[in-house]
């Protein structure tokens, strides 16, 4: 781990943890080298570096583009290995260019392949450019579910601290399990494994499911 991304993630634990309270389920499950992708749900501005700072290896990640305008933001946000991607742009070709070199090169790379997050923390449909990486760079998939990142940091709402923020890292999904899959089927099943993993630890932190549709 790079001395700053290293500086940076102590310090991030320690803002994050004295605001809310952090449980990480089985962070083991992401493998210690070599390319894997991370995909998760979007609640809050607080996921990539709440995700990321559980981790003992450093992740790549993208962010909206807007959050590079400025020239300290921009140097900051690359200096965490934080790419800009164009939301608005229907699967921007440079950005995921970019994330299937640093998968190829052996990095961790963490993606929100909603596109955007939720009002409600229920999760959104999955949007294109996922699958495009996951064909390209061919490298194990890690499912990621984070809940409670939106009491804690919600669209056009204030930090509300003292809540809790639970992450699930799901097991390895190796890439021969996909790749006889359809465009379609691909990202059916990613969403479906999402929204499986989501209503599983709602009921591990006893809360009522979402009603999302079954796999058919």
């Amino acid at each position: 781990m790079m001395p700053w991304y290293w500086i940076c993630r102590l310090l991030i634990n320690v803002f994050t943890r004295t605001l809310f309270k952090i449980t990480a389920h089985t962070p083991q499950n992401v493998p210690a080298k070599d390319g894997v992708l991370l995909l998760a749900n979007h609640q809050s501005n607080l996921d990539p570096t709440t995700i990321a700072m559980c981790l003992p290896r450093e992740l790549h990640y993208l962010a909206k583009e807007s959050l590079f305008k400025n020239r300290i933001a921009n140097s900051f946000l690359r200096s965490v290995n934080a790419s800009p991607v164009n939301i608005n742009q229907k699967g921007d070709i440079q950005a995921i260019k970019g994330m299937i070199n640093q998968l190829k090169e052996g990095h961790a790379v963490l993606i929100f392949p909603e596109g955007t997050r939720s009002h409600t923390g229920e999760m959104c449909d999955l949007k294109a450019g996922f699958d495009l990486i996951i064909r390209k760079s061919k490298v194990p998939i890690v499912p990621v579910i984070i809940h409670g990142s939106i009491k804690c940091l919600g669209i056009d709402q204030p930090i509300q601290t003292g809540h809790n923020i639970d992450i699930y890292y799901g097991k390895p999904i190796p890439y021969s399990d996909l790749e006889n899959l359809e465009r379609s089927q691909l990202v059916q099943f990613i969403q479906s494994k999402l929204q499986t993993m989501h209503n599983e630890a709602l009921q591990s932190l006893n809360q009522p499911p979402y009603n999302y549709p079954t796999l058919s």
